[in-house]
């Protein structure tokens, strides 16, 4: 499980655990949203587990959606959102936490443009058994329940885990949530639907309990699965090297790479504790479309904490990643970006500033305006001229349908 346990705050102070649930004879009708918080604002305050899924995740199932249901190509009937860490429904504050609140966003989607009712069909399973059953009595006494195009399945029974297979024998696209260390059957879902191409995936991970996971001396055989020989790599360079950053940094290399070498985009998160000095755990989302990885990296963009040159962190608390007072010493920078493209200009030549960046950036930290400011850099050393898109004449006025023509 995740160090920072459901009734944990991020500073690691462990509240007294409350029951998170509604008797039956309460409202179970939610109300609105919580007062809307600007992502920059969000981590100035501890949150809960609880509280970060729920608002960074309705926020990935959106763009997940997003790319999903303009496909007119492939139809698609049916989509699949699967959350393996779904809890009772609240939190311990008595707020609706994630699963009810996207069945309200599913409800309240009906007939509309984007009519996600229609299309996504619910999974909800967790570690905690009491916690699933009564989830399943929130969910059954929601007074939308019956408007539900797809009747939410809660994985309590062997026909509940029956039908998840039909459904996922259909390779259907599938969003699936899931706290790395939450459960077996997380870490073997997660195992089954490498294969499946329209698979996307929200994860939130303790690297303390990655880091053990791949170190000791039992390696779990889901472990051995994920990593294979990249475990005798790890376990090697663990073993020479003491600084405890440059550990954490190579272990997160290697998960990565078993995500990109089957195709996958990943945007990374680091949510660090006001008292540590290391990130507390990750988000970490991987998906194979390109349109889904870029709205996702746009949306995580807004929460984090940024250089003095405005490349983000994609991350909070990172006080020791800001102290570099040369831009060099930074692993993405504008004067990097700079010297990046202007090693490339074949690649990036007459293309549109908005194209440089869809070629470019996938992988680093880069954003749009990172761009722009790389290319004003460009222009202001002569190494590049900008032309309006309409009239191909030579502009002062830098935007993302600019055009660079390098000199």
């Amino acid at each position: 499980m995740l160090a920072i346990a459901r009734n944990t705050s991020l500073t690691g102070t462990v509240k007294t655990r409350k029951q998170a649930i509604l008797t039956i004879n309460r409202d179970t009708h939610i109300s609105a949203s919580m007062p809307a918080i600007e992502p920059s604002t969000f981590f100035k305050q501890t949150r809960s587990v609880s509280e970060i899924k729920t608002e960074l995740l309705s926020k990935c199932f959106e763009a997940w959606c997003a790319t999903i249901l303009p496909n007119q190509t492939h139809p698609i009937k049916t989509a699949l959102y699967i959350d393996t860490f779904s809890s009772s429904g609240y939190d311990e504050a008595g707020t609706a936490a994630f699963p009810l609140r996207i069945l309200k966003r599913l409800y309240a989607s009906t007939g509309t443009r984007t009519d996600y009712n229609e299309l996504v069909q619910p999974v909800f399973t967790d570690a905690n058994l009491s916690d699933l059953s009564q989830l399943r009595q929130h969910i059954e006494g929601l007074p939308y329940y019956e408007e539900l195009k797809h009747v939410p399945i809660v994985l309590e029974n062997e026909l509940d885990h029956d039908r998840l297979k039909e459904l996922l024998h259909e390779l259907f696209p599938t969003l699936i949530a899931m706290e790395l260390f939450g459960s077996s059957f997380a870490q073997n879902l997660l195992l089954e639907s490498f294969n499946n191409s329209n698979s996307s995936f929200f994860m939130l991970f303790d690297m303390n309990a990655l880091k053990k996971a791949v170190t000791q001396k039992n390696i779990e055989p889901w472990i051995e699965q994920l990593f294979g020989d990249k475990l005798i790599r790890l376990k090697e360079f663990i073993s020479k090297n003491r600084n405890a950053v440059k550990r954490e940094d190579f272990i997160l290399e290697c998960f990565d790479s078993i995500f990109k070498n089957r195709g996958f985009q990943l945007a990374t998160f680091k949510i660090t504790s006001t008292d540590k000095s290391t990130p507390s755990f990750y988000v970490l989302y991987a998906t194979r479309s390109e349109a889904e990885y870029f709205i996702v990296k746009e949306t995580l963009t807004a929460y984090s904490e940024f250089q003095e040159d405005g490349v983000p962190l994609f991350g909070v608390n990172l006080a020791h990643y800001q102290t570099s007072l040369f831009q060099e010493h930074y692993t993405y920078s504008i004067l990097n970006l700079v010297k990046e493209l202007s090693e490339k200009v074949s690649s990036f030549n007459y293309k549109k500033i908005e194209k440089i960046y869809e070629l470019h950036s996938i992988g680093t930290n880069y954003t749009k305006d990172n761009y722009k400011a790389a290319v004003s850099m460009l222009m202001s050393q002569g190494k590049v001229m900008i032309l309006n898109e309409k009239t191909l004449q030579s502009t002062k006025n830098i935007t993302l349908t600019s055009i660079v023509k390098f000199c």
